[in-house]
């Protein structure tokens, strides 16, 4: 998403599969650079498509740009993933989902992994599937703490 000099911030799609198609697509709104990964995978046998992002910290910029994610991943094919640091809370980013026809999965605060978490602004939105059984988790490579669900 950007570069200074040697160091690089970005967003990746890793999955335990093949990754079949990819791109990055730049999200609109002032600011630092912010973009969607996305990408068609196949594993356990089933293809889907997934897309991760990490938002501006400006809510309104947020939104627009959670608008733009969620419309360049209905382009691919279903059924599809959206998750990442939304920099908004549930309130803000579930009727956005919503109006896209996403499903946000609610769960316990992500931020700040390193004291107690206080509020959720990492989410997962689908569209053809369903949460099982999801969580928070822990990671010694962020300061949040990663989001998981069981999809069905």
């Amino acid at each position: 998403a950007k570069h200074w000099g040697w160091v690089a911030q970005a967003n990746a799609v890793v999955v335990r599969g093949e990754v079949v198609a990819s791109d990055v697509v730049r999200l609109p709104g002032p600011g630092e650079a912010r973009v969607v990964a996305l990408a068609l995978v196949v594993t356990g046998g089933r293809r889907w498509s997934v897309a991760t992002t990490h938002l501006s910290l400006d809510h309104g910029t947020a939104r627009r740009q959670l608008g733009a994610a969620l419309e360049a991943l209905a382009e691919w094919p279903g059924p599809r993933v959206l998750l990442g640091d939304l920099n908004l809370v549930a309130p803000q980013a579930a009727p956005v989902a919503a109006a896209a026809g996403y499903e946000l999965v609610a769960g316990a605060s992500t931020v700040n992994a390193r004291e107690i978490p206080d509020r959720r602004l990492d989410h997962l939105l689908l569209d053809g599937f369903t949460a099982g059984d999801s969580g928070v988790a822990k990671i010694p490579v962020s300061d949040h703490l990663a989001i998981w669900a069981d999809l069905v």
